[in-house]
């Protein structure tokens, strides 16, 4: 009989974060059915995650689920995001457009204002200015509470039996990179990592560098999730690199997100605009095609009765998958009310437990 191994791949998605705590609550804590046998998770052998799922995937690779019970169901809930991030720009998880615009553009008294419509040269020393003040600002929000959070709770030696690995993009090069906690020469750089991995691009500002065992450098990081919104590769080419015949992976996949979006303010800013661009239509569309293309190759091996195809030095193989994702819409990423987190957890805890109800892991 081969050994049963699992692999778990967590998805960005910010303040809907709270759907995957309350999907490994069930997880972890209740009896699942693998096919014909019902086991109870003590650990995931494989853990991958970008954006909010480095997050939450670091503290389940250490074994710490209850302290990510109480960052999200506590703290967050009665503190506020403020012990993630501080910002004079948002309030309840919205920008507000008039204090960007009171920071970046000068309150010019009456008389420079009619100066400064008279006379093309103070036009351009203004809009010098403005622009300055732009390329000033790294980020909408400062995220040094996250950080200081991970120094407390996240720490290599804590790392057993267990492969975690966390997405992160460089702005230098625009390229994706997937780094294994074992990759990286101490827990500073650790939870540098997982801090870039969980960087919104323009909310916060990005993780200068990033230095790993080998000693290279990787500059400007940002969210794994701008490029590669669920790491099922990740976990796949890890697999790959270890399974044998004599063990059988399951993966299971936790999506913060739905093919649906949340409906926009009837009189949406230019800012809620680019957020719903970026965090919500981009995102949706990349996990969907990611995920589309991954059950086609499914589809295609079970068709012909394989469990394993090797074209050139290419191996496709054949996986055994659960996807629990959200069947319903409650909140956007940046939203972070009590009253919604509330309802994503527990959306997380029954749609597992839904999802887990069944011998078929087989899409």
């Amino acid at each position: 009989m081969k050994k049963k191994k699992l692999a778990l791949v967590l998805s960005g998605g910010g303040f809907k974060g709270a759907f995957q705590v309350g999907a490994l609550e069930y997880l972890l804590y209740n009896p699942i059915l693998i096919e014909n046998e019902v086991i109870d998770i003590d650990h995931f052998d494989i853990i991958s995650g970008v954006s909010v799922g480095s997050l939450n995937g670091a503290f389940v690779a250490t074994r710490q689920l209850e302290a990510l019970k109480d960052i999200w169901f506590n703290k967050i809930i009665h503190q506020g995001p403020e012990i993630i991030y501080t910002s004079k720009f948002m309030v309840d998880g919205k920008l507000n457009v008039q204090k960007i615009l009171k920071e970046l553009v000068p309150d010019l008294p009456l008389m420079e204002r009619i100066f400064l419509m008279l006379s093309r040269k103070k036009q351009q020393r203004f809009a010098t200015r403005v622009m300055k003040n732009i390329l000033q600002l790294e980020g909408l929000a400062d995220n040094t509470p996250l950080r200081q959070l991970l120094e407390k709770y996240i720490q290599l030696e804590k790392f057993k039996d267990v492969e975690y690995k966390m997405g992160f993009v460089s702005l230098r090069d625009g390229r994706y990179r997937s780094l294994k906690h074992t990759q990286l020469p101490d827990d500073t750089e650790l939870q540098k990592s997982i801090l870039a991995s969980s960087t919104m691009p323009v909310i916060w500002p990005p993780v200068a560098t990033i230095r790993t065992q080998d000693e290279t450098l990787i500059y400007d990081n940002v969210d794994g999730g701008i490029r590669n919104v669920s790491p099922l590769k990740d976990v796949i080419e890890e697999i790959n690199k270890h399974s044998d015949d004599h063990e059988e992976y399951y993966i299971i996949v936790i999506n913060c997100s739905t093919h649906e979006l949340p409906p926009l303010d009837p009189d949406p800013t230019i800012l809620d605009i680019a957020t719903r661009s970026l965090l919500e239509i981009t995102l949706a569309e990349i996990f969907k095609n990611d995920l589309d293309h991954f059950l086609w190759i499914n589809d295609m091996l079970r068709a012909q009765g394989l469990d394993k195809l090797q074209i050139d030095n290419k191996v496709f193989r054949r996986f055994k998958i659960k996807i629990i994702q959200p069947p319903e819409i409650i909140g956007d990423t940046l939203n972070s009310q009590p009253n919604i987190i509330r309802r994503w957890r527990q959306l997380g805890y029954d749609t597992a437990e839904k999802e887990t109800d069944s011998k078929n892991w087989n899409i």
